[in-house]
């Protein structure tokens, strides 16, 4: 659905903000989810004291990501971020962003990124054949999925192999992903970080 004014965005009730932050907290998915169907492919999360923006139509992300980018922002959650990934280029916007982005260039040179997606593939297959083995087990999918997440970016872009090594940082990964949610849900954070 295209917007035929970008000015006005279909927007979750605001009455009901205090629901609304719940459900981001508690099960945001569902509630794109279900937002998606009420109020179409983009849309404002009102959440009382923020908003926050959904989109999944291709063009209106293309326009904000590509086309139109310098005319936005990161969001806060990008300064909580920075607490555990640094000022790096994930979290980082501007000049010094570009600088971060120019030395990263390499890294996605054609070569390279054949060599990633082959380690991407290997270490999915021996993820598949991890999870054949744990069949008709309870299992922690988000641990799962933080592990194999992990394996593919510390095998490819730091050469680590080592289990025990791997371990120590899926803890850290752990640690810091846990802190750093609760600091992007809770909403007088934002006081403490600017």
């Amino acid at each position: 659905m295209m917007m035929e004014n970008r000015n006005i965005l279909p927007k979750t009730p605001g009455r009901k903000w205090l629901k609304t932050s719940k459900a981001v907290k508690n099960n945001f998915l569902k509630l794109l989810k279900e937002q998606t169907k009420k109020l179409g492919d983009t849309f404002e999360i009102d959440l009382g004291y923020m908003s926050l923006y959904a989109s999944s139509n291709p063009d209106f992300i293309k326009h904000i990501l590509q086309t139109n980018h310098k005319n936005f922002r990161k969001s806060m959650a990008y300064d909580v971020l920075k607490m555990g990934l640094g000022n790096g280029l994930v979290t980082s916007s501007g000049d010094y962003w570009r600088k971060q982005r120019r030395l990263s260039q390499p890294v996605f040179y054609k070569k390279n990124l054949e060599n990633l997606f082959q380690d991407m593939g290997n270490s999915t297959t021996e993820f598949i054949a991890y999870l054949e083995n744990k069949k008709g087990k309870n299992i922690d999918i988000s641990m799962e999925m933080m592990k194999i997440t992990a394996t593919i970016v510390l095998r490819s872009l730091f050469t680590v192999e080592e289990p025990k090594l791997l371990d120590e940082i899926y803890h850290s990964m752990e640690n810091m992903q846990t802190h750093i949610m609760k600091n992007i849900q809770n909403p007088l954070t934002r006081f403490w970080l600017h």
